[in-house]
């Protein structure tokens, strides 16, 4: 067929259509103006723009705020949906204990006298103090610290945004964005004596203007593995090889990799294993670090157990998912 350009019956030029074809793989869909160079539609991904986003191209704002700010506006946090957290401890309440402690992934209380319950589509904070002892509600994430350069806020069960580039006074105490030390920057919410808050979302953001009300729900998928590089369970699908006649090597991969080489904690004290001929019972379980770095395959020797053989191949006696914690954390 002759693709050479040629008069239509309407008397204006016909395209040449093999020039046509390329032009289509170079074409955008939408032409975006004034809007920060954000592409909002367009692609086999998302055929079709977002209506509500074009409506309101020309101000230059979707729900008040710049679209500008919306590219900055990626959360810097982890696990910062309490609606459906990530939660490998378990737990629902973590309840007041000396010193600080991890209770959702990547969140801890850093002090005395606090409790953090899991709800049903939020959590709860509490400062169960009446002395004024101070609760600090955290997380550190490893970027530098630039003095106003990130805007942290916090969605309460209400449905109210709170939002600050310093330290904010609340009804219920404070929330503010500080350095968290060596290269890192960390956000918290401090609660007054005897004060309790309930919190849906968190976020920590580069930039001058919060964004929080425009995102949509946590993947959790997503969240998960980023939570792993710092704490991790081990236990299912575990084998162990005899070490001694008391003890053995349990080895198991990495999810993903850990920040740092981790730290070992027993989440059992006593356990059952076999070899499908007979069972071998430790009463009293202790662990040791026995190689490993921080990207998986770590050995922890168990021991407590009697009557094994050397070099023989043991597994879980019974439905042991967690047996090791594995902590990277800050």
């Amino acid at each position: 067929m002759d693709y050479s350009r040629r008069k239509t019956e309407r008397g204006g030029d016909e395209p040449d259509q093999a020039g046509d074809r390329m032009a289509l793989t170079k074409a955008k869909p939408i032409g975006l103006i004034g809007n920060g160079d954000i592409d909002v539609g367009g692609g086999l991904s998302n055929p079709m723009p977002d209506t509500t986003l074009i409506a309101n191209l020309n101000a230059d704002l979707l729900d008040g705020v710049h679209l500008a700010d919306i590219r900055l506006g990626q959360n810097i946090l982890h696990n910062w949906d309490f609606r459906n957290p990530v939660n490998q401890r378990e737990l629902l309440t973590y309840p007041s204990q000396a010193g600080a402690r991890y209770t959702i992934d990547r969140w801890a209380n850093r002090s005395w006298y606090q409790v953090t319950t899991v709800n049903t589509g939020y959590i709860t904070i509490l400062n169960d103090y009446s002395t004024g002892q101070p609760f600090c509600f955290s997380q550190i994430v490893e970027i530098p610290f630039i003095s106003d350069a990130y805007t942290f806020s916090v969605e309460l069960s209400s449905g109210e945004i709170l939002a600050t580039q310093g330290t904010l006074s609340t009804a219920f105490g404070a929330i503010g964005v500080v350095e968290g030390g060596s290269n890192t920057t960390e956000v918290t919410i401090n609660l007054n004596a005897n004060t309790a808050v309930s919190l849906r979302r968190a976020k920590l953001e580069l930039g001058t203007v919060s964004t929080l009300h425009l995102d949509p729900p946590m993947d959790w998928a997503v969240e998960l593995p980023k939570c792993q590089r710092y704490y991790e369970r081990l236990g299912a699908g575990m084998y162990f090889l005899a070490y001694t006649a008391t003890s053995v090597i349990a080895s198991s991969p990495f999810t993903v990799y850990k920040r740092i080489t981790p730290s070992f904690s027993l989440l059992i004290g006593t356990m059952m294993i076999t070899d499908g001929l007979a069972d071998y019972t430790a009463t009293t379980l202790t662990a040791s670090i026995y190689s490993g770095d921080n990207k998986g395959m770590r050995q922890v020797v168990l021991s407590g157990f009697a009557g094994l053989t050397v070099g023989n191949i043991y597994y879980c006696g019974k439905d042991y998912y967690e047996i090791i914690g594995v902590s990277a954390d800050l």
